[in-house]
């Protein structure tokens, strides 16, 4: 049955609360019914409450597409991120439509490098990126001093968008973009800012810094910026664990698999649900493989995972 406003935001909120601590178990279990209710809710409205119920709608499927890409359900993601893009559409909020537009383009970017064929793959990274960057620059934040919330979904969108580049080897351009998005990150009035998982500071753009130069196989600089991460002024502990998660795959590439460990270990210590993921615990398979001495603390890991 439809709920008011106020009831739909406080449960949206309680279900980005359970993803930011990583509850995914649980919030799998919620989140069906918290979207079935903002349908309801949508559809039973009209006018301006419409468009708000509309805004909630989207974000509703925003958090299942992230949710869906946790777990590595590409297709269930991208269903996800579509249904939260025509919903923002129809709340005219342009950052909604921004966030709901960054979550379709990581699901382009995911099904791109899945592509067996190199032009799929590339045709598929290069638009992941066309429409961040455009998406990006249509929200006029690139100069002057606009409002804290709409930089930092044009920061968010610039550091995904980034993070694309790097995976389509293209270095310039992948720098290019993470240096624009530093540049908004020291424009924000406030220490941070930003809807949802797109929460974006000076911060998060040094966890994104990790991610980028890894991919592209400076793992030297990605280790700098690693160490230069203050855990403590991300805003999760999702994303405290995903910077863990990055500083571990640097680490691994650059050859020490027992500081890697204890970067995973420090991951589980802020969430432990976010070593269940699929990618991590290849992650962890790939260090249990790698040539030399295994550490013991690596071995214990995989029993607590």
């Amino acid at each position: 049955m439809p709920v008011p406003l106020v009831s739909l935001s406080q449960a949206l909120a309680e279900a980005q609360r359970k993803f930011e601590a990583c509850e995914y178990a649980h919030l799998s279990r919620a989140l069906p019914q918290l979207i079935a209710t903002a349908h309801v809710s949508k559809d039973a409205s009209a006018g301006q409450m419409r468009e708000r119920m509309s805004a909630a709608l989207s974000r509703a499927y925003l958090l299942g597409s992230e949710l869906a890409v946790k777990q590595h359900r590409d297709c269930v993601a991208r269903v996800a991120a579509d249904r939260s893009h025509s919903a923002a559409e129809s709340s005219g909020d342009p950052l909604v439509i921004a966030a709901s537009s960054r979550a379709i383009a990581i699901g382009m970017r995911r099904h791109a490098l899945s592509a067996p064929e190199k032009i799929d793959r590339d045709a598929g990274l290069n638009g992941a990126i066309t429409m961040l960057t455009r998406t990006a620059f249509d929200l006029g934040a690139d100069q002057g001093s606009p409002p804290d919330r709409q930089l930092a979904s044009y920061g968010s969108l610039l550091c995904t968008a980034s993070y694309s580049a790097a995976q389509n080897g293209n270095s310039a351009q992948a720098v290019a973009l993470i240096e624009e998005a530093e540049d908004a990150a020291r424009r924000l009035k406030a220490t941070g800012s930003g809807m949802g998982n797109a929460q974006f500071s000076a911060t998060t753009v040094a966890v994104y810094r990790i991610g980028v130069h890894t991919t592209l196989g400076d793992t030297a600089r990605a280790l700098t910026y690693f160490d230069s991460v203050d855990p403590q002024r991300l805003p999760s502990a999702e994303r405290r664990a995903r910077a863990f998660v990055d500083g571990a795959r640097a680490w691994k590439d650059h050859g020490d698999v027992e500081r890697a460990t204890e970067a995973l270990n420090r991951a589980h210590d802020c969430a432990p649900q976010e070593l269940s993921r699929p990618s991590v615990q290849r992650l962890i398979a790939a260090m249990v493989d790698a040539p030399g001495r295994t550490p013991a603390a690596l071995f214990a890991l995989v029993r607590r995972t």
